[in-house]
């Protein structure tokens, strides 16, 4: 787009000495010199800065490694896919043996139900303990009346009760009391017990609810909208819990997001939510409309690497770009574009709009020469 413009004012030029007829000396040409430097400098920088393009592009979506859920490996019962055959969330991919988690829940559930059993006893214990409590106590109150009356008979005339007969209603009142505090102490015993086992009945309904999940995740489900883009595995293998040996790696098409790299000193006008226009090398003659979502302000390039020696400043530096994140209007179109697709990104920011006009004609022109086989 700089040839043609600069093939644009040399025509100007070249008309203005031969039509207009301007006379050709060292001060004409170095005067027409000086100038097309400054309006080609000033168009270009404005363009520039108004209106950045860049061809460091790539569409990017969410690529999600499909290893065991559990943390041990299993064999693969049942593949329901093929690749790159497209899914909806939710829909089966494969399964994976299911014999021990199997046993582990009907394991857990009879723990489950033994835990219910032991509750109920430990409720009926908890009355009869209550029960007793009652039943002592009124022991205790009928052989503390049976003492008072005697006492009192014995006070009012010591001849009539002997000493002997008050001490023995006094020991069995004792005794009474006595049973009233071993009853409360059962008591208390009873419901620490049916405490202490719908705690247990708790946890025992924790392992049960985690084994039923561990149980479902023996059906590997998608994640989202996509396909599977890489399948490792056949029926009858283990599976992994190592990510970089995943058996298939499963593909996100809900969300697709262009991501477009510019030198950081172009980004001073662009801002979230200006339009965007893209060239995509897969679709020549196709201009693609969004808008900027965010610029990403930073870049693996500031980050230092923990180690043991200090890192030598030497080594140290960036290429100067920071990347952008675009979103495409056109959704259905956005599913369709292939992962890592490449092609060349206009943005329009709200400064210099006359400048847009330049690179809305050079994208065009990208987009035409992308039907060349170069």
């Amino acid at each position: 787009m700089i040839m043609l413009i600069t093939l644009c004012y040399l025509g100007c030029v070249y008309a203005a000495f031969k039509v207009v007829k301007l006379r050709v000396n060292a001060m004409s040409v170095s005067t027409a010199v000086v100038i097309g430097v400054f309006v080609l400098g000033g168009i270009i920088i404005g363009w520039k800065f108004s209106a950045p393009m860049t061809q460091k592009m790539t569409v990017t979506r969410a690529v999600i490694p499909l290893v065991a859920s559990q943390n041990t490996k299993e064999v693969i019962k049942k593949i329901h896919v093929k690749r790159d055959q497209r899914v909806k969330k939710g829909d089966l991919l494969y399964e994976v043996e299911t014999t021990p988690f199997q046993n582990t829940v009907d394991q857990k559930t009879a723990g489950l139900s033994e835990a219910r059993l032991n509750i109920q006893a430990l409720e009926a214990a908890v009355t009869t303990a209550t029960y007793k409590v009652e039943q002592a106590r009124a022991s205790s109150s009928a052989a503390k009346v049976d003492y008072d009356i005697v006492a009192g008979i014995r006070s009012d005339d010591p001849s009539a009760v002997s000493k002997l007969k008050v001490e023995i209603e006094r020991l069995s009142y004792d005794s009474a009391q006595a049973t009233v505090d071993i009853a409360v102490a059962s008591q208390a015993s009873a419901e620490y017990a049916l405490i202490s086992a719908q705690n247990a009945l708790q946890a025992k309904e924790a392992e049960l609810s985690t084994a039923q999940l561990e149980l479902e995740r023996t059906q590997i489900k998608a994640p989202a909208d996509g396909h599977i883009a890489n399948w490792q595995a056949a029926e009858g293998t283990m599976t992994t819990t190592v990510i970089t040996s995943a058996q298939a790696t499963f593909q996100d098409l809900s969300k697709t997001t262009i991501v477009a790299v510019f030198r950081q000193n172009l980004l001073k006008n662009i801002e979230s939510g200006d339009a965007v226009e893209i060239a995509f090398k897969s679709h020549p003659n196709h201009i693609a409309l969004g808008t900027v979502d965010a610029i990403l302000e930073f870049t693996g390039e500031g980050q230092l690497t923990s180690e043991g020696v200090i890192p030598v400043a030497a080594t140290l530096g960036s290429k100067g770009f920071l990347a952008v994140r675009i979103n495409l209007e056109d959704k259905a179109f956005a599913r369709e574009l292939p992962l890592g697709g490449a092609g060349t990104t206009a943005i329009y920011t709200k400064a210099g709009k006359p400048f847009h006009l330049i690179s809305k004609i050079a994208l065009r022109m990208k987009s035409w020469l992308y039907n060349l086989p170069i």
